[in-house]
């Protein structure tokens, strides 16, 4: 399915969960279409490393070097500018292109995510209805096997400690649940989930994660109750935002409380 037909289709999803997280407002803006934001460059090498690794397919057009007989290419130009224009797919240059060929090489290249990357279907979309809530699910999962699935993420640092508090930050744990939640309501049982973590820059370094299974376990957990919530939403067509009919308690930090020298206390008073 292609990616522009997948993303048509009005359905609960796990990026669509973030923005639940956020408030149940903007969780319906985007399920509306409301809060569709330009991709950065960073997303879209990451889209183009994706296609390169998972689909073996370069979805992007390398500039020339040069131009009307040995000119210097040059964006500003009016040829480049035209030809550039002319392009169905993102132009990028050689370098940026060494780089993505350089990752995807890493990828291959090494050992356990060689083996993860095989016996499955890249890119494979689900679209399920939930027996809990009667939602209707979809989910587009980058390598999806009938035991295992794989997330390929590009990171500024994939080691271990750097990568744990990235993935934490970005609730990977709750991407992970709801992929294997649909792919469970489609009559599949996954086993693991891995992250392949892939550090671009200053050379190309992969690192491979297994989730934790209790941690699968209590992120499943929560996100029954995200549901649970959503389906509620829903049925009352109530959607508030950061807060409704309650303050929200602010408490302030113990150390502003804190001071460099105890008080002295008036006695005589």
């Amino acid at each position: 399915m292609k990616a522009a037909e997948y993303h048509s289709v009005q359905s609960v999803s796990a990026s669509s969960l973030k923005w639940f997280r956020k408030s149940p407002a903007h969780f319906k803006a985007a399920l509306d279409g409301k809060l569709q934001s330009e991709s950065t460059p960073a997303q879209i090498r990451g889209t183009m490393l994706h296609s390169l690794v998972l689909e073996c397919r370069a979805d992007y057009v390398v500039a020339p070097e040069t131009y009307d007989g040995g000119k210097k290419w040059n964006r500003n130009a009016t040829f480049c500018k035209e030809w550039e224009a002319a392009q169905t797919k993102p132009v990028i240059r050689q370098s940026e292109a060494d780089t993505i060929q350089a990752a995807a090489m890493a990828v291959r290249e090494n050992r356990l995510a060689a083996r993860l990357l095989i016996g499955g279907d890249a890119e494979k979309s689900f679209f399920v209805k939930c027996k809990r809530t009667g939602l209707d699910l979809k989910s587009r999962m980058d390598y999806w096997t009938p035991r295992w699935i794989v997330d390929l993420k590009t990171t500024e640092d994939a080691s271990f400690s750097k990568f744990k508090r990235s993935a934490a930050s970005y609730d990977y744990e709750m991407q992970a649940a709801f992929y294997c939640y649909v792919s469970n309501l489609a009559g599949h049982e996954i086993v693991d989930f891995y992250f392949i973590a892939l550090e671009l820059e200053p050379l190309p370094m992969v690192n491979v994660f297994l989730i934790e299974p209790d941690d699968l376990e209590i992120a499943t957990a929560k996100l029954m109750k995200e549901l649970d919530a959503v389906a509620k939403c829903f049925e009352s067509n109530h959607w508030p935002g950061y807060c409704d009919n309650a303050p929200t308690m602010l408490s302030v930090p113990p150390w502003k409380f804190e001071s460099d020298e105890p008080e002295k206390l008036d006695m005589e008073n």
